[in-house]
């Protein structure tokens, strides 16, 4: 039975530590497999989350996700961090959340990132009202120009920023710091940010997933 709401079990490292040595014992890329490895745990009310690349187990108790690749021979995760750490040494790590190693084990990456408050996809209405407040002001044409300022050459994955995540980042960073973001994401060919890969955190506007995508869904 899951465990009750009011009575949560205490994830420490070292437990996650265990959890994910036996995900990257199993080598899979198979949800159910993982489901059930966190069922012997009793670990239930650890989500999955599953993208094209990557696996994600959210954590109710603390405050971080946990990333992997689903193919071992996939850089994506490893490179997150060293992106991440980029951002930092660029001054531009308000953007990202904090992406560190949690582990390497049998081949395997898996990195841990600081939990963000939702995706632009689940925006509720009294937050979108908010940022529609705060970027008023914005005109359409900086949007655009931040829009062209991420296009990557020869890339079939990139999206058009959503328009009001666009916005925020203007009305609160400024044009020269979009400018400087939209070079960032040119300089690590950062594509496929599609409103589940970009949200916000402490009302700041965010990228989540910033290993871009080149394959085939």
């Amino acid at each position: 039975k899951r465990r009750k709401e009011e009575n949560p079990m205490k994830y420490t490292n070292d437990l996650l530590l265990e959890i994910v040595g036996k995900i990257a014992e199993a080598q899979t890329d198979r949800a159910w497999r993982i489901e059930s490895i966190l069922e012997s745990y009793n670990a239930d009310d650890i989500k999955i989350s599953s993208g094209a690349t990557k696996f994600c187990l959210i954590i109710p108790t603390v405050d971080f996700v946990i990333k992997w690749s689903k193919d071992i021979d996939n850089e994506d995760t490893a490179r997150e961090i060293s992106i991440y750490e980029d951002a930092v040494t660029n001054h531009l790590d308000c953007f990202f959340p904090k992406t560190e190693l949690f582990a390497e084990i049998d081949g395997y990456v898996f990195v841990k990132q600081e939990k963000i408050d939702y995706a632009a996809c689940d925006m509720q209405y009294t937050e979108r009202r908010r940022y529609e407040k705060i970027s008023r002001t914005v005109p359409h044409n900086l949007v655009k120009k931040m829009n062209k300022g991420v296009q990557l050459p020869d890339c079939d994955y990139c999206r058009q920023l959503d328009h009001l995540w666009a916005k925020t980042v203007i009305s609160l960073y400024g044009k020269k710091c979009a400018k400087d973001l939209c070079d960032f994401i040119q300089k690590h060919y950062i594509s496929d940010l599609h409103k589940a890969n970009i949200g916000y955190k402490n009302h700041r506007p965010v990228i989540l997933d910033f290993c871009g995508y080149y394959g085939s869904y």
